[in-house]
């Protein structure tokens, strides 16, 4: 691999995603881990995710976007039919 090139890093989404401890256990840690990075490739792999609350999308909006401000590129991969389209 050439001098300066990013490598991705995959971070699989939990199969739910609630509005309950275990959910905001995950986007806590997700902040926490997204938020020591810099100038890294993020992938959100949802291949394992069937269940993520509407109410939290904007939570993790936040969350990407605070990792966009550390010059990080955050990509989201494997949604399935009706997670993408609403």
């Amino acid at each position: 691999m050439k001098k300066g090139a990013l490598m991705d890093r995959k971070i699989y989404i939990p199969r739910k995603v609630s509005s309950d401890f275990e959910g905001y256990s995950f986007l806590s840690k997700l902040h926490n881990d997204l938020n020591q990075l810099e100038f890294e490739r993020i992938v959100l792999d949802f291949s394992n995710n069937t269940w993520f609350e509407a109410n939290l999308c904007a939570a993790l909006g936040a969350i990407i976007n605070q990792a966009n401000n550390n010059f990080n590129q955050i990509y989201i991969s494997n949604l399935r039919p009706k997670q993408a389209y609403f």
